[in-house]
This record gives structure tokens, C-alpha cells and sequence, in this order.
């Protein structure tokens, strides 16, 4: 079954984001909630528009996904590379430890955006 995720860059920090279960924009792709359905589509794009009116994420989008040894996995190269972060240079982004992706370590509380 073919499942999705919701995507977006946060509009201050420029960081890519993923819409979790609460609502909250959290930067872990294993933190997003699954749509799998047509109805759950239908309400993330609800949601992403909600979030791009009150300004708080730019282009949200859907990207499909695959479960692989329990982890959420993007099918297309690009968007394996945006849950990485640069790849110019691996000190940066989530592979430089500079961004954690844990959920032991949230996106700071400023940085969370509720839709």
C-alpha cells in the first residue's frame, strides 16, 4: 500500500519539515504521520493549506514513502537527500549532528508550528 508523508520547509528557519500527529511541523521523517488513505490525503492538503495561510511553512507537499526495518524511508532520491540535509558538506545538516532528528530531541519550542 502506497503511503505518504507531509512535507514543507519551516519559513523562518528554512529547515525541511514533517507534519506529526499532533500537528506540530517536527523535523524526524519517523515522527511524521502516515496518509494512506484518500480521506487523509484529502486532509493533509486541508492542513497544509491551513499552515501556508497563517505563514508558518513554505510549499507543503506530500512524498511517498516506504517502510524499511521500521524506519520511514522516501521513495525518490530527492527527497532521501532533504531528510539528510546538505550534501556538500557532511559537518552540516542532519548528518553533522548540527539538527536533531530524535525524539529525544524535538525541534526547539519555537520551532514547532501547530496547524
Amino acid at each position: 500500500m502506497t503511503q505518504f508523508v507531509l512535507t514543507a520547509n519551516h519559513l523562518v528557519e528554512g529547515h525541511v519539515v514533517f507534519l506529526n500527529e499532533n500537528g506540530i511541523w517536527v523535523s524526524d521523517v519517523n515522527r511524521a504521520v502516515l496518509a494512506e488513505t484518500a480521506e487523509q490525503k484529502a486532509e493533509f492538503g486541508q492542513k497544509s493549506e491551513a499552515a501556508r495561510s497563517a505563514t508558518q511553512v513554505v510549499e507543503p507537499y506530500l512524498v511517498e514513502v516506504t517502510i524499511e526495518k521500521g524506519a520511514v524511508r522516501p521513495i525518490k532520491n530527492r527527497e532521501r537527500m532533504r531528510t539528510l540535509g546538505p550534501t556538500v558538506r557532511e559537518d552540516l545538516g542532519y548528518q553533522g549532528g548540527n539538527w536533531k532528528t530524535d525524539a529525544a530531541a524535538p525541534i526547539p519550542e519555537h520551532d514547532h508550528v501547530h496547524v
